[in-house]
């Protein structure tokens, strides 16, 4: 018997079918309780268990015969899901992700992970091609000024659709997601300025004007206006800008940041007193290079922790991932 009650009533039915599959009490073959019955045993209404025995069908352990009833199809349940993962690319920030979200499934699922590349056709041709071979699809979606994105996701049933990283609008929120705009609105506003040592904050892009870079727009346009800072935000998709003295930068980029860096190294200006210098998401070389660069970042294996534990426990959630300043004194 089920002994955690502080998951949902749907994940305690399928557990305890899963655990009596695994004693040996429901064997191959052997009929179910019916609906009504399985909902009096757990004091739950009729469509709760409908929505249990539809998830194990899902995964091949039952099956139904019009007429008869329910039961087991399959007593091998070495693994419980098999997971969809799509992907935009492969950096090192999503493999933490992936191997977050791979550990907390642990035993329980079977993850395919395929990239986009943020090219619609792919995204569309490998989630056409992957319905109906998945209990659960995890995306993380992008922006597409024709909203075709929008239109590919409705062919996933929205009962298996999760998305990550990406809130699309017009979806219900589902998911585990960065909040860019307030993002970095709150990570900017938990440090002071350093008005004494730099004249003007820099926003620097590589040109693309999507939903993530016009939300971080936003947030670090709001904070510079509230707090009275002189700013401005570069869009350069072939160059990096030159670097100045006297200027903060806060860099989405990590080939940029790789520039700027250098720019500064030749120019012998110091990182956190010449300039200041705040880069977008973790990577581990950020810890080293030029003494430490402080970050702007999501915690992206807790991302992948919350996402499996949503499907785990069968919860329609819509988290947003915490994000943090790390202060390395390049600011």
């Amino acid at each position: 018997m089920i002994h955690n009650l502080g998951i949902l009533k749907t994940e305690q039915i399928i557990q305890h079918i899963l655990e009596s599959v695994k004693a040996g009490t429901l064997k191959l073959n052997s009929k179910m309780p019916s609906i009504t019955q399985m909902a009096g045993n757990f004091k739950v209404a009729n469509e709760t268990v409908v929505k249990a025995y539809n998830k194990l069908k899902e995964q091949g352990i039952i099956t139904s015969v019009r007429g008869k009833g329910f039961y087991i199809a399959k007593t091998n349940l070495s693994v419980k899901r098999n997971i969809f993962v799509l992907f935009d690319a492969f950096t090192s920030y999503k493999e933490t992700l992936y191997n977050s979200m791979l550990n907390e499934f642990g035993g329980r699922a079977s993850l395919d992970i395929y990239f986009h590349h943020f090219n619609i056709r792919l995204f569309e041709s490998l989630i056409k091609e992957a319905i109906g071979k998945y209990t659960d699809y995890i995306i993380l979606p992008f922006y597409n000024k024709n909203n075709k994105v929008n239109s590919v996701l409705r062919v996933i049933p929205e009962g298996q659709l999760y998305m990550i990283d990406c809130y699309v609008e017009d979806f219900p929120c589902r998911g585990v997601f960065q909040d860019f705009k307030n993002d970095v609105y709150d990570a900017l506003s938990s440090v002071p300025f350093p008005g004494g040592k730099y004249k003007k904050f820099n926003l620097v892009n590589h040109g693309d004007k999507n939903y993530v870079v016009s939300g971080i727009a936003e947030g670090f346009s709001k904070y510079c206006k509230e707090q009275g800072i002189d700013f401005r935000i570069i869009n350069d998709s072939t160059n990096c800008p030159g670097i100045e003295k006297a200027n903060a930068y806060l860099i989405l980029e990590d080939d940029y940041l790789v520039d700027m860096v250098l720019q500064a190294r030749n120019r012998n200006l110091k990182l956190g007193s010449d300039i200041g210098m705040i880069s977008y998401n973790e990577t581990a070389l950020k810890k080293i290079a030029e003494g430490g660069i402080s970050v702007i970042s999501t915690d992206f294996a807790k991302m992948g922790r919350d996402i499996a534990s949503l499907i785990i426990q069968d919860k329609k959630d819509c988290v947003r991932n915490p994000v943090v300043f790390i202060d390395r004194g390049s600011y």
